[in-house]
């Protein structure tokens, strides 16, 4: 029975840096409970040990911590903060360590294993820390003569190994290059600034007046005598004869230029300058311009304006801000007139006045005002009629002969669309508003009617309910441990068409759509459902339900309780049915099938089995001889696709028809071995998984039924992705494409050993040997022994999502599932 499960992530915090050595180290985990939620602030035991060697080593330090999970799940505790003398005691040194951790969210007396898990390193602070107290004895580097030489003293280094005095060897302490060669050659004395050896240098005779450049100057007799080689920018005399062009010097070419332009000097503009435009008055004949052209930017001052308005007073800056006698408001509608000296206010008047000017010129309001009223807020909403009203606060000077509520489905209705009539005078009013259609908008406005008219309040929306459908709660039937057949009656439709109608139900009365539910169409009319997945000896309430566009409306709450688990020895799943599955047709995927031999959860999207379960005992074994007859299970529901014989291709994929429950656990008659080769108990295996791991657990099975004990097996598939010798593969396709047979990652099994006897149940103890194992499904499986693929159930629980053992008695559960089985093989 799963309680709750833990994911843990193990973090090693050094308590202290700089040299300084580490006395624990962190451990933190998400603590959740068995619905996968995080269970925030809560209270809780841990207890941590640390075992040597192997996941069933000795267990050298223990503690428990009373503590409580953060606003996210998490807790943090500092392992050896605690029991501090046993922690320190551990020789870190003695590798390989695991990590065992027990949960309890009760009083700390009941502790539930969430696994054991290998130090991957050894905290490197506390290894190190061992070192404090080690003492170095090296006999052959005690002996050795070069056992006294240090870096500040080397008087032992001429006796070293025996090699003689190296006091004087000679070791290069300084080095004066010495040549013979460079010496005796004839380049030796040769610098860039003496070449005096160069002449004899290698032989090649005197060089010294062999003509190198030593300065240079260039003549050119075709320049010297072209007529160009006189002429310069500064002399143009040649230019006349040069390339024999005739004489150029009097050619006329442009040497000075003066303009004068007749036009320009007589016009009247020639004597107007940037700082002088005394003559622009007259330019042009246009008269006198002066002071009318002025620069953007320029702002005249109040002085140089003509025909301004005279007020008393005025802002010369041209600022509004800055006039003293502005026009001013308080409130919404104010208007101002000017008395001649000032602006005096007129306070807004009353709607439906209008404003006139007296004998004074002073402007007055006058005339009747309009009636005042608000329109009140809609209640009661069903989906034909509603509530609303209004307040007339004022009658306008003149008495409110009719009044009510207005309602259209535009904004701003009128007396011309629907109303009511509710009576006359002032003060507040209700409406009873009718005739509406379910699930339409509407919009509603008070009114009220004097001799000036009919004035409207403010305008308010609002929507008819729609009708909800009639529901009547039928009987219960068929209840077993696990499910049961509940029926209703979908009496009316409403005022929209019934979408959706079933049964919903719980373990509280009244339960709703948010709890478990099952349909069962739409429209009106009776029907019936199966409820699966329930709890044997539980107590359900449930309802018939039916929705339209306006919610959902549910029948009166019935309860029922489930049948208690009739314990029978021998039979297939006596300890329990780890996913809940059931023999409906509509639970493809978790579709329960019980034949005399073994009780199979198959799940037809994976075309493989969930789990297979069976009870195993000597009277199971004889000489029938294996029958290899592989073959499609008739009895899977026709309309689903049944694996064949040859659909794991093994030429192509490489997989075995690995058997779940083993043809050698059947061999009584040929019937109950021939059942073990339908293909519904058959998974993809890898050869050397199915073939020497898995078989050599299978033999050992058997040989503990031969010792004198009687077996309760569950085996599975899980994940995807296994390997063969034909490579890795996810999935195996059949059937042209439309199907395909899932390869899992890994296997899995449980063995519950019991002696020979009755009463099955009743006999298991906290002292019944359990063997849980977990392989993986490659070629690779078969390197280790399938012993050491031993875990917890708790563990594999994790894993699978299952809950196994579960009608075992919960106290004896916890703690058989959390160990992991560790007899000698």
């Amino acid at each position: 029975m799963k309680k709750f499960f833990a994911l843990s992530l193990i973090i090693l915090l050094f308590d202290s840096l700089f040299g300084q050595f580490s006395d624990s180290f962190n451990y933190q985990a998400i603590i959740r409970g068995s619905n996968g939620q995080v269970l925030p602030n809560k209270q809780l035991y841990l207890r941590v040990g640390i075992l040597q060697g192997s996941m069933s080593g000795n267990e050298l330090h223990s503690e428990v911590f009373a503590t409580t999970s953060s606003e996210m799940g998490l807790v943090n505790v500092e392992i050896g903060s605690v029991n501090k003398q046993s922690f320190q005691s551990i020789n870190w040194s003695n590798a390989p360590y695991y990590l065992k951790i027990d949960i309890d969210l009760n009083d700390g007396n009941g502790f539930l294993t969430m696994g054991t898990s290998k130090l991957l390193s050894v905290p490197f602070a506390l290894f190190a820390k061992n070192a404090q107290n080690v003492v170095e004895n090296d006999p052959v580097f005690s002996n050795h003569s070069a056992k006294s030489i240090t870096s500040s003293n080397i008087n032992a280094w001429n006796s070293a190994y025996s090699w003689g005095d190296h006091s004087d060897a000679g070791y290069l302490k300084n080095f004066s290059e010495s040549d013979p060669h460079f010496n005796a050659h004839p380049v030796k004395n040769i610098t860039n600034q003496d070449i005096s050896s160069w002449s004899e240098a290698y032989s090649w005779g005197d060089h010294s007046d062999a003509g190198y450049l030593k300065n240079f100057s260039e003549s050119d007799p075709h320049f010297n005598a072209h007529p160009v080689k006189n002429i310069t920018n500064q002399d143009i005399s040649s230019w006349s004869e040069a390339y024999s062009w005739g004489n150029h010097s009097n050619a006329g070419y442009l040497k000075s230029f003066t303009e004068i332009d007749p036009v320009f000097a007589s016009h009247p503009s020639k004597s107007i300058t940037g700082p002088n435009i005394a003559s622009w008055n007259t330019a042009y004949s246009w008269g006198n311009h002066q002071g009318l052209y002025r620069l953007a930017s320029y702002v005249p001052s109040w002085t140089e304006i003509t025909e301004k308005p005279n007020f008393s007073t005025v802002a010369t800056s041209g600022d509004y801000d800055d006039l003293t006698n502005k026009p001013t408001g308080n409130n919404v509608g104010d208007m101002l007139y000017w008395n001649g000296s000032a602006w005096v206010s007129i306070p807004v008047g009353q709607p439906g006045q209008y404003l006139q000017l007296n004998s004074s010129g002073i402007p007055t309001w006058s005339g009747a005002a309009y009636a005042s009223l608000s329109t009140s807020s809609v209640t009661s909403i069903t989906s034909s009629t509603a509530v609303s009203g209004g307040n007339i606060t004022t009658d306008g000077g003149s008495s409110i002969t009719a009044r009510g509520v207005c309602w259209s489905t535009n904004p701003n209705p009128t007396i011309n669309n629907s109303k009511t009539n509710d009576g006359v005078g002032v003060g507040a009013f209700t409406s009873n508003i009718t005739g509406l259609i379910a699930g339409t908008t509407y919009h509603v406005r008070a009114y009220a009617t004097n001799s000036f008219g009919t004035f409207y309040g403010n305008d308010l929306s609002f929507t008819a309910q729609i009708q909800l459908p009639s529901v009547t709660t039928g009987s219960v039937a068929d209840i077993s441990t696990s499910s049961a057949t509940c029926a209703g009656t979908v009496n009316s439709a409403g005022s929209s068409s019934v979408t959706e109608r079933g049964i919903c139900w719980g373990t509280s009365s009244n339960p709703t759509i948010a709890n478990s539910t099952i349909t069962s169409g739409n429209g009106t009319g009776s029907y019936s459902c199966n409820l699966t997945g329930l709890t044997a000896n539980t107590t359900y309430y449930y309802r018939a339900y039916a929705t339209n566009s306006g919610g959902t409306a549910y029948g009166v709450s019935i309860s029922f309780t489930t049948a208690a688990v009739t314990v029978v020895d021998n039979s297939h799943i006596l300890l329990g049915n780890p996913s809940n599955a059931t023999s409906d047709i509509a639970n493809e995927n978790n579709y329960l099938m019980e034949k005399d031999q073994y009780s199979i959860s198959y799940n037809n999207s994976k075309l493989t089995p969930n789990w297979v379960s069976w009870h195993l005992y000597s009277g199971d074994i004889g000489s029938t001889s294996r029958q290899d007859n592989f073959r499609a299970d008739t009895d899977l529901p026709s309309s689903w696709y049944s694996v064949g014989s040859s659909d794991f291709q093994y030429a192509t994929y490489g997989f075995d028809r690995g058997h779940m429950c083993p043809s050698a656990d059947r061999t009584l008659t040929v019937a109950d071995n021939s059942a073990t080769f339908l293909m519904t108990n058959m998974i993809p295996q890898a050869p050397n998984n199915n073939q020497q791991t898995w078989q050599n657990l299978e033999t050992y099975s058997r040989a503990l039924v031969d010792a004198g004990n009687e077996l309760y097996i569950i085996s599975g598939p899980h994940g995807q992705g296994g390997s063969s010798a034909k490579g890795t593969f996810n999935s195996i396709s059949v059937n042209s494409g439309a199907n395909s047979i899932t390869v899992p990652n890994k296997t899995w099994k449980i063995i519950v050993v019991l002696p020979n006897g009755d009463n099955d149940l009743s006999r298991i103890t906290t002292s019944t040997r359990v063997i849980a194992v977990v392989m993986p499904n490659d070629q690779t499986c078969n390197s280790k022994p399938w012993y050491d693929y031993r875990v917890s159930v708790d563990s594999l629980e994790t894993l699978t999502g299952y809950d196994f053992l579960s009608n075992v008695s919960t106290t004896i559960q916890n703690f058989i599932e959390a160990n992991v089985d560790n007899v000698t093989i």
